[in-house]
């Protein structure tokens, strides 16, 4: 029991858990919450590893990582698309991740 509570993955899917669902009024709903909590629990603690295995996880939060990189845009320009010009904090943060900017980019039509 007191392994369980340390475990950082136990906590978060005990959080899940214990949460209120108030607007899911069936069964087919709830799974579908818990399937995409889960999904993002993967994707968190994926990305956690990352910035831990950079030594960049005191520096940066994973919130923070999400937020600076959901800054990078394409935008379609007639036939072609073309990477808009990002922060300087979102070039470094990449360049310390080892991310190619073009990987996660939000399309916006010109």
């Amino acid at each position: 029991m007191r392994l369980h509570r340390h475990n950082p993955c136990c906590q978060s899917s005990d959080r899940i858990r214990n949460n209120r669902y108030p607007y899911l009024r069936d069964d087919d709903s709830l799974r579908g919450y818990l399937f995409v909590s889960f999904i993002s629990l993967i994707a968190y603690y994926r990305i956690l590893s990352l910035l831990k295995k950079k030594g960049i996880n005191d520096r940066i939060s994973v919130k923070d990582a999400i937020l600076q990189l959901s800054k990078i845009y394409l935008t379609d320009v007639g036939n072609r698309s073309i990477l808009a010009e990002m922060p300087k904090k979102v070039r470094e943060l990449a360049e310390l991740l080892g991310m190619e900017p073009y990987q996660f980019p939000k399309s916006v039509p010109s």
